[in-house]
């Protein structure tokens, strides 16, 4: 199953990830793909575990500060179409829920083409989460 990670990249030189991870995409072109902060190596290896033939593609969203934009995660999604992945992750946090209700449009959209998108997106400046799991 082809399985997109959006995060701060993958590590694909992981013991758990050696093989699986089969495409790397970066919104940073100066940073490269290497993943800086770990999140998106863990969710990754994660993943790995649960499912041994995954192919893993990796969508990096987060910079080397684990920051992003809305137009690196409507990427990600763009992305994850083109690369026809069956399911896409993404953890995000936000300072205000200015993007919420466009992110509820896009997963809505992308399940619609097929994929099956899972975010968990925290709220910081209000202490409330968002939980999508479409369809």
């Amino acid at each position: 199953m082809k399985v997109a990670v959006a995060d701060t990249g993958v590590y694909s030189e992981h013991p758990w990830l050696k093989g699986k991870v089969v495409k790397e995409r970066t919104a940073f072109e100066d940073e490269g793909i290497s993943d800086f902060v770990g999140h998106g190596t863990h969710v990754a290896g994660l993943i790995a575990r649960l499912a041994p033939d995954v192919e893993i593609y990796s969508y990096k969203i987060l910079n080397s500060e684990g920051v992003g934009d809305l137009s690196t995660i409507i990427m990600a999604y763009e992305w994850a179409a083109e690369d026809s992945v069956k399911l896409m992750n993404m953890s995000l946090g936000a300072n205000t829920n200015c993007c919420f209700s466009v992110l509820r449009l896009v997963h809505e959209q992308t399940e619609a083409m097929g994929i099956i998108p899972v975010s968990y997106t925290h709220l910081r400046a209000h202490e409330t989460s968002l939980h999508l799991v479409c369809r």
